[in-house]
């Protein structure tokens, strides 16, 4: 039955796959980054994007038959549990990239691409087949969950074991990897500071436009990304012991709408400064990433 929390709930989605849509836009032709963090950047704009639409349809599909079977209930708990854990994965990505950079061009080498796209492909696809395992189990032994809240069918009391406690750890996990990236290279750049002399950045490809932007999402973006979801997490846990289901999902997509907007604004606002790097001394041997 297409009740008035579908109703809100469609709202909700239409509003975050149309904010989606314009990050997107946004990231893709006004941004001028370091090409392998606006990529990450971009990658978590269009995850949001697909997220809020596979999430759409399935409440068309609610509104045109009534209800949902298990599977689009799956479905529709994957990707809307990814817009929370997806994004803290993309986040951390940036993070550690940002530090994986300044730590390379230190060293007087080309950060390597492949190594920071490999890495976020790997993060990412472990956050959905994690999911995809949490909700499938919960769907196929009918376990007590967001699985038998969405399709209603009555759940079988046979374990006092919650897969949602698997989610909300690897939440958790991912977004402190961010945040000890964040710090890490602030200490880093503190102790080579230290050490005498300003660090320079190596420019991304030899020749070419030298100018190199910031180009990474601040550490007061992410905080504010693991503290939002830190509170969240502690929230939906008291919701889930009150039994407000309902809640939890309109709280869920409602988050989604403001987090993605909320680290690109950040962004933008403390990513202005430009930086100069020096070009590397002739004597020394700078390899391309493409060499190896």
């Amino acid at each position: 039955m297409f009740g008035h929390d579908d109703i809100l709930k469609t709202l909700i989605i239409f509003v975050g796959t149309f904010i989606s849509a314009l990050c997107s836009h946004f990231v893709y032709t006004k941004l001028k980054l370091n090409p392998i963090i606006q990529w990450q950047l971009l990658g978590m704009a269009i995850h949001h994007l697909v997220a809020f639409g596979i999430q759409l349809i399935v409440l068309i599909n609610k509104w045109i038959f009534g209800s949902l079977t298990k599977s689009l209930c799956t479905l529709s708990m994957i990707w809307g549990t990814s817009l929370f854990s997806g994004c803290q994965v993309f986040s951390s990505a940036i993070s550690l990239s940002r530090f994986y950079i300044t730590w390379s061009t230190k060293r007087m080498k080309y950060p390597k691409k492949w190594i920071m796209i490999t890495s976020t492909v790997l993060g990412f696809t472990l956050d959905l087949v994690l999911l995809t395992l949490v909700y499938t189990l919960q769907a196929y032994f009918e376990m007590p969950g967001m699985i038998a809240s969405c399709s209603g069918f009555e759940p079988k009391e046979t374990s006092h074991f919650k897969t949602g406690w698997i989610n909300l750890i690897w939440m958790i996990s991912v977004a402190v990897l961010g945040v000890v990236g964040d710090f890490g290279l602030k200490r880093y750049l503190k102790a080579k500071q230290n050490e005498g002399g300003d660090i320079q950045l190596v420019p991304w490809k030899s020749g070419g436009n030298t100018e190199q932007y910031s180009a990474t999402i601040p550490v007061r973006a992410t905080l504010i990304t693991f503290l939002t979801s830190a509170f969240f997490c502690v929230f939906v846990l008291i919701l889930i012991a009150e039994g407000f289901r309902e809640a939890i999902l309109i709280l869920w997509e409602t988050y989604g709408c403001v987090q993605l907007p909320l680290i690109i604004g950040l962004t933008v606002k403390l990513n202005q400064n430009k930086v100069a790097p020096q070009q590397p001394k002739q004597q020394l041997n700078f390899h391309d990433e493409s060499n190896g």
